[in-house]
């Protein structure tokens, strides 16, 4: 019932029925709306003192949850919230970026409990070094999320949507 009102509140027209079929007219009555969950990525950071010793890879990283939309964030609908990444390896070919969403406001690790992961873009990343910029975005449809990254070295950009369930 959720979805069928909410596909029914984005495809109102407007009342004007001299313009019926004119799409001009289409108007959404639903424009925003309030996160349910916050949303981001899985991010490989640098491990310092204070983070957990059980944590640490053995190459002296730590896996973390990189925050992009709060719950409870007014988001207007295809409004796109971005972040700039780059490889943490010099020799590295590509970036997988792995996106969960939790009820909870914040989230520290992807494993937290409640953290539920939604899907994964994965990036080439050609040229080597660790200055190779990639702009991940996550922008909140009507009814999906849209992950969008570019290499801002060679403007290649790559795409995917999610669907989930809006009784989550």
């Amino acid at each position: 019932i959720a979805r069928g009102a909410a596909i029914y509140g984005l495809s109102i027209r407007s009342n004007n029925l001299n313009n019926i079929g004119n799409d001009d007219n289409l108007k959404c009555i639903i424009s925003s709306r309030i996160l349910k969950y916050t949303y981001g990525i899985k991010v490989h950071s640098v491990w310092v003192n204070g983070d957990p010793v059980n944590r640490k890879t053995s190459d002296g990283y730590i896996e973390k949850y990189d925050c992009l939309a709060k719950r409870g964030t007014k988001m207007e609908v295809n409004q796109e919230v971005t972040r700039t990444y780059h490889p943490i390896y010099p020799n590295q070919t590509a970036i997988l970026f792995s996106v969960y969403y939790t009820r909870e406001y914040n989230g520290k690790y992807c494993d937290d409990p409640g953290m539920k992961l939604i899907g994964k873009l994965r990036i080439d990343l050609p040229g080597s070094g660790r200055d190779r910029p990639v702009l991940f975005g996550l922008t909140f449809g009507q009814m999906e999320i849209i992950a969008t990254s570019k290499n801002k070295l060679n403007g290649q950009s790559y795409r995917t949507t999610f669907k989930f369930s809006l009784d989550d």
